[in-house]
């Protein structure tokens, strides 16, 4: 737990990163109410070096998944271009 924020390994499927053009986005499916943008970015800055940071956070309720329960990469950063575009 650091700033309010606790990352647990269990949590990684339900987070996620990809690259698009901006930098790197986080897409977070949110179990904590209280959680905030600004609280997951000051943790992120904290806790890793500054190209791993992500510049922005996209809350959603769930993410893209395969039927084995792999999240798809692919359709998140095809959503984040046609959002941009």
């Amino acid at each position: 737990m650091s700033a309010g924020v606790a990352l647990r390994l269990q949590d990684a499927d339900e987070m996620m990163r990809a690259c698009d053009e901006a930098g790197v986005k986080l897409f977070v499916v949110k179990k904590d109410p209280t959680l905030t943008a600004d609280a997951l970015l000051a943790h992120c800055r904290e806790q890793l070096t500054g190209y791993k940071c992500p510049r922005d956070v996209e809350f959603r309720t769930e993410l893209p998944k395969s039927n084995v329960g792999k999240i798809l990469r692919r359709e998140l950063r095809d959503e984040a271009k046609k959002k941009a575009a």
